[in-house]
């Protein structure tokens, strides 16, 4: 089984000075992570890598080094499902439509920017959203994993989303 860590919206140093440690530690022994925008330094990758292998994209408020170094969507293969990554824009409805239909074939769309924690399917594909590391206007702190069962093709990716109160 494949654990991928999913996290978005850290917002570092800008609205926290780092990661929560509490979040690193849940991060821990996960095969992948995943950061789906607003990074805002890239120290955060620099963190994130002592954990385990890092991708990730830009978001609306990172600068112009993390947009210099990141792209504003991704999509890969893990584990034989085919997962697409975008932060997103807009308000929060804008950004979960763009998620449940721009990305035709994917088993799972990950996205960020609505600082909202968000688990459902679409179809076979999960659209997750792991919230926000730093928190939110309506919620608190958190992160995802993601579960790939990789002997079992048939089985959909399944999220978890992780709260830190």
């Amino acid at each position: 089984m494949l654990r991928i860590g999913v996290i978005s919206d850290t917002h570092v140093p800008d609205r926290q000075e780092s990661i929560p440690p509490k979040i690193l530690d849940g991060l821990k022994g996960v095969d992948l992570i995943i950061h789906a925008g607003d990074l805002t330094s890239l120290n955060v990758l620099e963190v994130l890598r002592k954990i385990a292998p890092v991708e990730a994209v830009h978001g609306n408020m990172d600068t112009d080094p993390v947009r210099s170094v990141l792209e504003p969507v991704k999509t890969m293969t893990v584990g034989g499902k085919k997962i697409a990554i975008m932060h997103g824009g807009g308000s929060p409805e804008e950004t979960i439509r763009k998620a449940r239909t721009g990305f035709s074939g994917s088993d799972c769309v990950i996205f960020g920017h609505t600082h909202r924690p968000f688990s459902e399917y679409e179809g076979k594909a999960l659209i997750f959203n792991p919230g926000s590391a730093c928190g939110g206007w309506v919620s608190p702190a958190s992160y995802g994993i993601l579960y790939i069962d990789e002997k079992d093709e048939s089985q959909p990716v399944r999220g978890e989303i992780l709260f830190l109160n």
